[in-house]
């Protein structure tokens, strides 16, 4: 019936709309220096990326994530 239709469709949106609210992006991205961890505190360039959900993650190479 034309109810459960509109009440289907308002259900789609909401979930469309959480579904778009919820995806990861990427905040910042760029090359920093992290201390590594042996005795000698040497300092490796790596490629950090900081994403929407504060997840920090860091690479040897630059990496792109697809969102």
């Amino acid at each position: 019936s034309m109810l459960s239709m509109n009440f289907l469709c308002r259900i789609l949106r909401v979930g469309i709309i959480f579904y778009l609210l919820n995806q990861v992006q990427t905040i910042r991205q760029g090359y920093l220096s992290k201390r590594s961890s042996n005795l000698r505190g040497d300092w490796k360039r790596r490629f950090f990326v900081l994403d929407s959900r504060g997840m920090l993650y860091y690479y040897r190479k630059q990496y792109s994530r697809t969102s």
